[in-house]
């Protein structure tokens, strides 16, 4: 292997999903995780996404981070730093694409077992069975095995996408571009 290797693809910051049951449990997440990490990029794929994790955080007193769209961001706001997505791009070829680009030092991937993204594949019946466990709405369930997971869901979502249309949230989305 020589000094320059221009043939491989560089290798793109490691993504650590961290899900919990439903929305607010979601939120709280978030904000627990903001106050621990202050020098993060937090970033929505979609415009719903955005405003609602905006108008949480903004109820929280003296918490200074915007929830930006992920189409504005630019590599100097996030290289080498953390960055944390609100949710999963339904397609893992553009949620790659974009993390090669901007060039994070880690990615979290923050999501809820109610997202359109985890209906597709079961979220409801994963709620009942993750309570019947006696696991707490306040959890978070993460490990590299759920990572690979949802990414082979992504994968086979490209099959059965027709196109991929913009929108502005993740159900809308999924009502454009996945025929059923």
């Amino acid at each position: 292997m020589g000094l320059f290797n221009f043939s491989q693809k560089k290798k793109s910051a490691p993504i650590k999903d961290m899900i919990w049951i439903n929305q607010l449990a979601k939120q709280n997440g978030c904000l627990k995780f903001i106050k621990e990490h202050p020098d993060i990029v937090v970033a929505a794929w979609f415009n719903e996404t955005e405003e609602q994790f905006n108008q949480f955080l903004n109820q929280q007193n003296g918490l200074r981070v915007e929830v930006q769209q992920v189409r504005s961001l630019h590599s100097s706001q996030v290289v080498e730093k953390n960055l944390v997505f609100l949710e999963h791009y339904p397609l893992r070829e553009k949620e790659d694409e974009v993390i090669e680009n901007l060039n994070p030092k880690q990615v979290y991937v923050f999501s809820s077992l109610d997202e359109p993204l985890f209906n597709q594949f079961g979220g409801g019946k994963m709620v009942e069975l993750m309570k019947s466990l006696g696991m707490k709405e306040d959890e978070v369930i993460e490990h590299p095995m759920i990572s690979k997971s949802i990414e082979n869901a992504q994968h086979k979502l490209a099959q059965k996408a027709t196109f991929d249309n913009s929108a502005n949230s993740a159900k809308e989305w999924f009502e454009r571009n996945v025929s059923n």
